[in-house]
C-alpha cells in the first residue's frame, strides 16, 4: 500500500519595500505608518520576506513603545519628529524650546 506523499506548496517571498510595508498597514490596520516605522521595518526583515513575516512585523511594530523608535533613528530632525509623534508632549518640551 503506498502512502501519498505530503503536498508541499511553496511560500512567495515579495520584496520588502515601502509600497508593500504600507500596503499590509492599510490592510491590517486601516490607518497608514509613519516613516520611521517603514525604516524600522526594512531594517529589521531581510531584502524579500513572506506576507506573514511582513504582517507580524506591522503588528509589531504599532505594539512597541515610542522611545524604541525615537532612539534608533540617525538624524535630529527625525528624532524630533519621532519624539513628537511616539512621545506625549511634556516629554518632549525640553527639545522643542531648545531649537
Amino acid at each position: 500500500m503506498k502512502v501519498a506523499s505530503p503536498i508541499v506548496q511553496k511560500v512567495k517571498k515579495l520584496p520588502v519595500s515601502a509600497i508593500n510595508i504600507a500596503r499590509a498597514a492599510d490592510r491590517l490596520l486601516w490607518q497608514r505608518l509613519v516613516s520611521t516605522e517603514i525604516d524600522y521595518i526594512q531594517r529589521t526583515l531581510e531584502a524579500s520576506s513572506t506576507q506573514k513575516e511582513i504582517d507580524a512585523n506591522v503588528f509589531a511594530i504599532r505594539k512597541m513603545r515610542g522611545p524604541v523608535l525615537w532612539f534608533q533613528t540617525n538624524s535630529n530632525s527625525a528624532s524630533l519628529i519621532g519624539c513628537l509623534l511616539f512621545l506625549p508632549s511634556f516629554f518632549c518640551g525640553h527639545l522643542t524650546a531648545s531649537r
